[in-house]
């Protein structure tokens, strides 16, 4: 087997238990200001993470395949952990102790590809830029949704 396959069945695998775990709210049939809220604020977290990092003066393409291509993980699993999260804590503190996690988690990627890399970024600055993604995220898409619903365009 080809790397073609290989990423094309990942990619796969992963969208499949995504969606076996009722974890991604962007499927078929989805009313368009869920989706084109999420879709806007997982881009913007990526532009504000690339920035943050410097990315975009070298390896603009790659970065934002790598970044874009972990939000496809991360995504579901920061929803898969809210559901989790919430059957012992309250909605907040579940929604923030998955993020927590991703933030984590998405600081180690942005370390790991500025080491492949060598983008001069250490681990700090990786956690800064997850955590100023996200907060970015959360903001756009609640603004991106409310415009929307504001415009007419809810279903």
């Amino acid at each position: 087997m080809n790397r073609i396959h290989l990423r094309i069945g990942a990619l796969g695998a992963t969208l499949l238990l995504a969606s076996e775990a009722r974890a991604n709210p962007v499927y078929i049939g989805s009313p368009l200001p869920a989706t084109t809220a999420s879709i806007t604020a997982i881009v913007a977290e990526v532009v504000v993470a690339g920035l943050v990092l410097r990315a975009f003066r070298r390896q603009t393409r790659s970065f934002l395949a790598m970044a874009i291509g972990m939000h496809l993980i991360t995504y579901p699993a920061f929803l898969g952990l809210c559901v989790l999260f919430g059957r012992s804590m309250n909605a907040e503190a579940s929604v923030a102790s998955g993020e927590a996690v991703v933030v984590v988690v998405e600081s180690i990627g942005y370390l790991v590809y500025c080491r492949k890399t060598k983008l001069e970024s250490g681990f700090a600055r990786c956690v800064v830029a997850a955590a100023a993604g996200n907060l970015t995220s959360f903001v756009v898409g609640i603004l991106t949704f409310m415009a929307m619903v504001r415009l007419g365009l809810h279903s």
